[in-house]
Parts: structure tokens; C-alpha cells; sequence
């Protein structure tokens, strides 16, 4: 079997995202088939190179890494669609199914799998159509952004990580007749260490409104007053960065919240693996690959009571899922630091919880429907 990629931003990865689920997907699946990605091209990377097995094209006008695709200039947009388009059907021909991620990298494909009359397999992480996102960006982007995710909602096969994300799908599509496959993302198991943990929370995730970081930093003053030498560290970066730290200044608590910016894979496991908590307050996620992270570093997570996060996490058994409440945070959390018992159960239940996610059984799922698709 041959599998044709598209995705914008792929390998290397910084910390996470649609990039990382789909090249570790891809690894797995490239053990057996042949797969080929067409991504961004990247200041100081290969135009073209073989990583683990999956061989990688990069097209379009140059980023200075993947964290920049999520501000893209127009141009860079366009540059990937035009050049993605005609290596996609250059090399197209030779491929099976085409498998794409969100946004241009889908919109991409469905014009090559026209051309092509190749099956089509688009992956939807979220509906922002269904979550109110839009009204938070500017006009333009918004009508554009609307009118690309429609076109890609009424796909006719659909891979999803959740039945939360599925069910927003069909709040939504016109095309009655998708076919939508639920298969969970999958991490890489046995690289994840539970080492000895130390008084500190970490927060993992883009510092954007949606996902409510400020939150976070609201509780973490009424905690500092109990436990003085309590940290919050902070990874990643975003619009919301500079408010965030105005809003730690404010409060007098610029020591015990740390931004860490983006890091290394190792440095975000090295400091997963050393925390006794994983705060998660975000209000709009299709699944939540950073929970099931940090769970199988031993973390308890607490996470917002919405779909899909309260789906991954059993409250008192793996974790809690709370209403977006600073002081009902601030008080789980103190209860966590304070009870060693409680905190080892969780975090046993955690990583066995954790296991039941590993990319070697997600991607044999995957690799059914790809067969399914291609026979349909």
C-alpha cells in the first residue's frame, strides 16, 4: 500500500501538535507501506529527505520552522497550495489513498484527489465552527477559514480522534453520507519516565484564549500562599503570552510562574516527568494529546469538564475534570500536594491509563481503514 501525505507543518515538530500525531502515525504505517509527505518548506531543512522511514517533500516559500505556520503570511499559504498541488499530482499517480491534515494540507488534497480520482482520507482534529473560534480573529481570515473548514467537513471519509469531535462533525456537514472514523491519537509509549517528582504543575499547549492559561495563573496565587515553593512552568507560546505575564506580575507571582517558550521533546518530558501535576484548562480541543502525555509520566491532570477531556479523564481514579472555577483549582490542587497517598493512586491509574493510547495499536486502526477506503 502507498499513502500520499499532506500537511502543512510536519517533521520536525517543536512540542506537539497535528504535526507530531501525523508523523508518528506515518512512522508506524511506513514500517510496512511506502509514505510520502508533502510539507512546508523550512529555512536550513532538505527540500527533500527520508526521516525514519517516511520520505518528505517540502514545497512553497520558506518558514523559519514550523511554529510559524499558525501566523502564515497569505503568501507562504499560497506558495504551499500551488507547489503542494503540482508535486501532488506529479507524484500522486503512484499512490493508493491520500491522508491529509488540516488546513491548507487538506484543502490541497482534495483538488489533487480530484484531479487524481484518488480516495481521500481528511483528518479533523476540531470543529471551530462548532466552538464560536472565528469571532476571535480577524474578518478576512474568518470568512476564509469558515469557508475552507465547510468544504472540508462535508468530506466523504473523515479520520477523527474522538466521538466528541465526530458528533460536531455531524452538527455541521451537509453531506449526510461521510463516512467518519473515530480512532484516538497514539504516543510513543516507552519513551514517557515517571522520575521523582518535584513541588511543580506544567501547562503544555499554543497560549491562546481558548485555551484559558490565565486561569491557571489566577489559581496559582491562591496556592503560592499555602505552598510558597510551588511552580507553574509554562510551555509554549502564543498571542496571549504578554498578557500572561502581565497578569503573574500583577498578582506578585512572576517567580512561581515560569514561561518556558518552546522547548525540545526532551526538555518537555524531562520536566513532565519530574512534575506532580498537569493543569489543563482549555475549553476547545478535539482531543487532548498532551493529557495522555503527561499521564504516562506519572502526572495528575486536571483538566476542564469538557468533552473530550473529561472522556480521558475518571475524577479521583486518573485525574479530575473541573469547571473552569480558580478557586475549585486552586483547592484540588493543594489537596494533591498535601496527600502523597492520593497522588500515588492517581498516578498508578494514570499510566496505565496512558498505555491503552500506544501509536503501535492506534496505527493499526489506521491502517484498516486506509484498506477500507481504498476498497470502498
Amino acid at each position: 500500500m502507498k499513502i500520499l501525505y499532506f500537511s502543512q507543518p510536519f517533521y520536525p515538530f517543536q512540542y506537539g501538535g497535528s504535526e507530531k500525531i501525523l508523523f508518528l502515525l506515518a512512522r508506524e504505517i511506513a514500517k510496512k507501506h511506502k509514505c510520502l509527505v508533502i510539507a512546508q518548506r523550512v529555512k536550513g531543512l532538505k527540500d527533500k529527505e527520508i526521516v525514519e522511514g517516511v520520505e518528505i517533500i517540502r514545497v512553497g516559500l520558506p518558514v523559519n520552522s514550523y511554529l510559524s505556520t499558525f501566523s502564515n503570511s497569505f503568501l507562504i499559504d499560497v506558495s504551499y497550495f500551488l507547489e503542494a498541488f503540482f508535486v501532488g499530482i506529479k507524484e500522486g499517480r503512484k499512490f493508493d489513498i491520500i491522508h491529509s491534515n488540516p488546513f491548507i494540507g487538506s484543502f490541497v488534497a482534495k483538488f489533487v484527489s480530484f484531479v487524481l480520482r484518488k480516495k481521500h482520507l481528511v483528518m479533523i482534529h476540531d470543529v471551530f465552527l462548532q466552538k464560536g473560534y472565528y469571532k476571535n480573529i480577524p474578518i478576512l481570515k474568518q470568512k476564509i477559514g469558515k469557508i475552507v473548514e465547510s468544504f472540508l467537513l462535508n468530506s466523504k471519509f473523515i479520520l477523527t480522534p474522538s466521538e466528541t469531535t465526530k458528533n460536531d462533525i455531524l452538527g455541521v456537514v451537509k453531506n449526510k453520507k461521510s463516512k467518519i472514523f473515530v480512532v484516538p491519537n497514539g504516543i510513543e509509549i516507552g519513551k514517557y519516565k515517571c522520575n521523582k517528582k518535584e513541588n511543580i504543575a506544567v501547562y503544555v499547549g499554543r497560549l491562546v484564549f481558548y485555551k484559558n492559561v490565565d486561569l491557571l495563573i489566577r489559581a496559582i496565587r491562591f496556592v503560592v500562599r499555602k505552598e510558597k515553593n510551588f511552580k507553574l512552568i509554562i510551555i509554549g507560546s502564543g498571542p496571549e503570552l504578554e498578557n500572561l505575564k502581565k497578569l503573574s506580575k500583577s498578582y506578585g507571582i512572576e517567580k512561581n510562574v515560569i514561561f518556558k517558550g518552546n522547548v525540545s521533546e526532551e526538555e518537555k518530558l524531562d520536566l513532565l516527568s519530574k512534575a506532580k501535576l498537569f493543569l489543563f484548562p482549555s475549553s476547545l480541543e478535539g482531543f487532548g494529546i498532551s493529557v495522555i502525555e503527561a499521564m504516562a509520566c506519572g502526572d495528575v491532570a486536571i483538566v476542564n469538564d469538557v468533552e473530550p477531556l473529561n472522556k480521558i479523564i475518571k475524577n479521583s481514579k486518573n485525574g479530575f475534570a473541573l469547571p473552569l472555577n480558580e478557586k475549585k483549582w486552586a483547592i484540588q490542587i493543594l489537596k494533591i500536594l498535601r496527600n502523597e497517598k492520593i497522588r500515588k493512586r492517581i498516578e498508578k491509574n494514570a499510566i496505565k491509563e496512558a498505555k491503552k493510547y500506544d501509536i503501535k495499536n492506534t496505527s493499526k486502526q489506521v491502517e484498516k481503514i486506509y484498506k477500507s477506503v481504498i476498497r470502498s
